[in-house]
């Protein structure tokens, strides 16, 4: 299932995967327009703090969609324990799914540690499926992570 977003205007809106979409930060207006699409879940990445005037969780279920999230700070928020989040979440999620961030940066991130540490991808894989998912700047201590020189 392909939500159809083309009416809507959601920052990096992309196929993770089948049935998962990675995507910067949706407008509250933009839940229930998901949810008719056939969207199911949201799994949202932003600590509270970066969305201090709204109440995500209250407009997620409002529009009839399961809420979670794994609040990702900084890229000191990164590691197997957050990727372990990732992991459980799209596990157990119903699908179609949505993960974001306020760009995908986080959420292609959280993609290629998850593809490396337990979907047994090598680490230039992961790599290349993080940056497909949204990675960008967050992309060296990624590579620290996994391994990677700094630059190819």
């Amino acid at each position: 299932m392909n939500p159809d977003v083309s009416p809507l205007v959601i920052p990096g809106w992309r196929q993770v995967a089948d049935g998962v979409y990675s995507a910067g930060q949706p407008e509250p207006q933009h839940w229930s327009a998901l949810g008719e699409a056939g969207l199911r879940s949201v799994l949202n990445l932003r600590p509270a703090a970066e969305l201090p005037a709204r109440n995500e969780s209250h407009e997620v279920a409002a529009a009839g969609l399961i809420y979670a999230a794994v609040p990702i700070a900084d890229a000191s928020a990164l590691g197997r324990k957050s990727a372990a989040a990732l992991d459980r979440a799209l596990r157990e999620l119903p699908a179609p799914l949505l993960v974001h961030c306020a760009s995908g940066n986080r959420v292609g991130a959280l993609v290629a540690l998850r593809e490396a540490w337990f979907n047994g991808a090598d680490a230039r894989t992961a790599l290349s499926r993080g940056r497909s998912a949204g990675l960008n700047s967050l992309e060296p201590q990624v590579r620290r992570l996994l391994g990677l020189p700094e630059a190819d």
